[in-house]
């Protein structure tokens, strides 16, 4: 009984520490950066997404030639977009610094959103050639617009895999909306992955709770190991007390001067 107790209890916290990866998004938000080539229609889906004039946005290329940060919540995790100068050679010293601040956004990027005009007919390994060499991880989606001034039906969203990189590709027009709700559920499931974002889940949303839960869990996996081999209960409850012990950090019923000291670590006390 009691072995199958603390392995049904170490399955759950095995569970709750996963769900951190999902977690910490409702948290701290997905950095994303919308690039891609000037006139491609960057800035009018920046504005689409938040429903605001928030840039610029004329027929003339370069218009927009520094970054623009807004956020935005789908499927209820926050998106930091920003809007960035069109990636193209200019001998422009604004715009030439505004393409190089596109370039350091682009990197930095937990998701790159690389807007493309259709009507241009370029593939995928093109556009992603505007933006350069992706960083390990980093997510894609990369988003067709202009599909108004093309004949025929909208186009499936298409997943692609480059290496270590996951990406997806929709057709949309930022001008009259079309595709673009699609395109939002393809964002988050690209974020979220096979993990899901499911209502009524729960998830770990703060780094000192998942340590709490892996301790818990380490010490449950020592005490099934005590129970393999033979150990009277007196040790095996040494292992479940030190597990109770850090999921009490938790809930509040363990405060330690190491816990405090984890806690206010993260705020900026003053006088």
């Amino acid at each position: 009984q009691i072995r199958e107790s603390v392995t049904r209890v170490t399955r759950l916290l095995s569970e709750m520490g996963a769900s951190f990866d999902i977690g910490r998004l409702f948290r701290e938000g997905v950095p994303a950066a919308i690039v891609g080539k000037p006139n491609a229609g960057k800035s009018s889906l920046f504005n689409l997404l938040l429903q605001s004039d928030r840039a610029i946005v004329t027929p003339i290329p370069g218009t927009t030639r520094d970054s623009l940060e807004e956020s935005i919540t789908l499927g209820g995790i926050l998106f930091r977009l920003t809007d960035t100068a069109g990636l193209a050679e200019s001998e422009d010293l604004v715009e030439a610094k505004g393409i190089e601040r596109s370039r350091a956004v682009a990197a930095k990027g937990q998701l790159l959103i690389v807007v493309t005009d259709a009507t241009e007919g370029r593939e995928k390994e093109g556009v992603l050639a505007d933006v350069g060499r992706l960083r390990e991880g980093q997510l894609c989606l990369v988003a067709h617009n202009k599909i108004d001034l093309l004949p025929g039906e909208i186009r499936a969203p298409r997943s692609f895999q480059m290496g270590a990189n996951r990406g997806v590709e929709v057709w949309i027009s930022a001008k009259t909306s079309e595709g673009v709700d699609r395109m939002k559920d393809e964002v988050v499931r690209l974020v979220v992955g096979s993990k899901g974002a499911g209502e009524g889940r729960f998830y770990l949303t703060n780094r000192r709770h998942k340590d709490a839960v892996e301790r818990a869990s380490n010490s449950l996996q020592t005490a099934l190991q005590a129970l393999r081999e033979g150990a009277t209960n007196d040790f095996v409850a040494f292992d479940v007390r030190e597990a109770i012990d850090a999921l009490s950090e938790i809930t509040g019923e363990v405060t330690s001067e190491e816990v405090l000291n984890g806690i206010f670590s993260r705020f900026c006390i003053g006088k």
